[in-house]
């Protein structure tokens, strides 16, 4: 759960409560939190029974690197996009320099 208080936010995770300062350009915390605790669910259910189960830390680590991955995952999507776009832009700028060309 997060609860503002001024800038900063207190995160209850694993029994435990943390607080953290937060920067205007950091982004909306509840999301942020509600993204970290998903995974460490999603985390928890794929290792109940295991000894990684009882390792809380473990486990925090595991989501988080997750999240890492799926961010990294994003950017490079996203550059792929970018180059796609550049790309058939310059096949459009091309098409109408050879028309304006062509009719000239």
């Amino acid at each position: 759960m997060v609860q503002p208080e001024e800038s900063v936010f207190t995160v209850d995770l694993f029994g435990q409560t943390f607080r953290f300062r937060q920067d205007a350009s950091d982004g909306d915390p509840k999301e942020i939190l509600e993204i970290l605790y998903r995974e460490v669910r999603k985390i928890e259910n794929a290792h109940r029974g295991s000894a990684v189960y009882g390792n809380k830390m473990a486990l925090l680590i595991m989501a988080a690197l997750n999240v890492c991955q799926a961010v990294l995952d994003l950017r490079k999507e996203k550059e792929q996009i970018l180059k796609d776009i550049e790309k058939h832009s310059q096949q459009v700028i091309q098409m109408l320099d050879a028309y304006i060309q062509g009719n000239e």
